[in-house]
């Protein structure tokens, strides 16, 4: 089992106030990047502790009453989304033993092998999930290097993982660490308030919220931001090798809000919409432009500006959740179906130009597209998605499926480099959506954006050139079997 997640980290240098209601309320506010559950960890009299467990109907994990009478000048917060079927409280981090505690945003994609060679040394696993591999590495690497240089810590974790990773970790001396991975795959941003708290998190949006005007910075990849014996400090720690950020990030995962490596999430949309319609063939006549909110509505923005058509907000979503994140099928077609409200007075009789973030099952289009034509009474559906093709798995923390689940790969063979899918292909897409048409952003729309302002990403999604190499042998292992079909 894999995981995508969200981290977060405070402390206050001084040693005076008590962080745990802002580490929960980071918590909180980075509940999009993992509905399953969540914990948070602090420090009490040089003793760790640790509240964690799945949200239920009635509460978000960690639960307020058994944070309550809390205390503690740092703590870390994690949210969990689990990618596979594993359901349990047993993933559920902060992981913690008697030294440290440590969550994790990410997928270690050679976790197989690590398992495999720390077992044949008898080291006892108590999970089948990547945090666990990652705690034994870090126990290792403190062993080795001492609890005085982490910066030694993380340098031996890139010599042994492959994949991508941010790490918050918390020391029982109340010392707080947060640490990119050199590939910068997963976000991670920063801030000192006042001279004296110390805040990290996987999206600024978050700290921002709780810290208005706050001054927000990335770590980079490849850094270790420091928060111990009063003072804050950015180490680098393994900086050379390329970068490959996720531009799924962007594209649908962070707040619009959010800011990542200087790229704002909501520019990245409005471009990609607005480019969207400067490749649109379709002949306006009265068309209106709806985006399936909420992560589409920047992107029908922008493509309804620079299209001149009318921006019409006829779906309303009513249940909060994301079903791209529902690990089972026939769960996330039921919240599929119950996520979204329809207003045929705005949609009835209508020509729809529905703006989408992206496309992977289809699961929740096609609910949709049925009721929009039972329901809604549009007089044609044409379908625009502000995202390439998906077309192959991600390793490191989306959760693409199998390529045989992939709606894209469906009537098509292997993957983009550039361009977009032949005609052929996305007729037979909009003809298993039940949509009048469909199209894709161009492969080279993404990186037009996006190295404005950064360099060094990963489609591998889309075009099937992994950064690392467990992700290029475990991609060839994923071909094989849709071959062998």
């Amino acid at each position: 089992m894999h995981e995508k997640c969200g981290v977060a980290g405070i402390a206050d240098l001084r040693g005076e106030e008590n962080v745990v209601p802002d580490a929960a309320a980071l918590n909180l506010r980075l509940i999009h990047r993992g509905e399953l559950g969540g914990g948070l960890s602090g420090v009490t009299d040089g003793a760790l502790w640790t509240v964690k467990g799945n949200d239920t109907e009635e509460c978000t994990a960690p639960r307020a009453d058994l944070l309550a009478g809390r205390r503690s000048t740092s703590a870390i917060a994690h949210r969990r989304y689990a990618t596979s079927g594993e359901r349990s409280e047993i993933g559920a981090q902060p992981f913690q033993n008697d030294d440290f505690s440590f969550g994790f945003n990410g997928t270690i994609a050679n976790y197989a092998s690590l398992a495999a060679r720390l077992r044949e040394r008898r080291v006892a696993l108590g999970t089948n999930v990547d945090t666990e591999i990652i705690q034994q590495l870090i126990v290792e690497g403190i062993r080795l290097a001492g609890r005085g240089d982490m910066r030694r810590v993380f340098r031996s974790l890139e010599n042994e993982l492959d994949g991508s990773y941010t790490v918050t970790l918390l020391g029982k001396d109340g010392d707080l660490y947060g640490y990119r991975n050199k590939l910068g795959n997963r976000p991670l941003s920063y801030a000192v308030i006042g001279g004296r708290i110390v805040v990290m998190a996987s999206e600024n949006s978050a700290i921002e919220d709780i810290y208005p005007g706050a001054r927000t910075h990335d770590v980079g990849p490849g850094q270790l931001l420091i928060a111990k014996d009063g003072k804050c400090e950015l180490q680098d720690v393994m900086r050379e090798g390329p970068e490959a950020r996720c531009f799924f990030e962007w594209t649908y995962f962070a707040r619009r809000r959010s800011t990542i490596d200087g790229m704002p999430v909501a520019g990245a949309r409005d471009a990609w919409g607005r480019q969207l319609a400067r490749m649109e063939r379709l002949k306006p006549d009265g068309a209106i432009v709806v985006p399936i909110p909420d992560s589409a509505e920047t992107a029908a923005h922008g493509y309804a500006d620079e299209s001149r058509c009318p921006l019409v907000m006829g779906i309303e979503k009513v249940r909060e959740g994301r079903t791209f994140i529902e690990g089972h099928p026939v769960v996330r077609e039921e919240k599929a179906r119950l996520k979204y409200k329809l207003h045929p007075e705005l949609l009835g009789g209508r020509k729809v130009i529905l703006v989408d973030d992206s496309l992977v099952r289809g699961t929740t289009m096609t609910a949709l597209v049925k009721r929009l034509r039972a329901e809604g009474h549009v007089s044609e559906i044409h379908v625009r998605i502000a995202c390439p093709p998906i077309l192959a798995p991600c390793f490191y923390g989306i959760d693409f499926p199998e390529i045989k689940e992939l709606i894209a790969r469906l009537n098509f063979s292997g993957v983009l480099t550039s361009g977009e899918l032949p005609e052929e292909v996305l007729t037979l897409i909009a003809a298993r959506l039940g949509v009048d048409s469909i199209r894709f952003l161009p492969v080279e729309s993404v990186p037009q954006v996006l190295s404005r302002h950064c360099h060094g990403l990963c489609m591998a999604c889309v075009t099937g050139e992994y950064p690392t190499h467990a992700g290029r042998v475990l991609h060839q292992v994923e071909e094989r079997k849709v071959r062998a079909q």
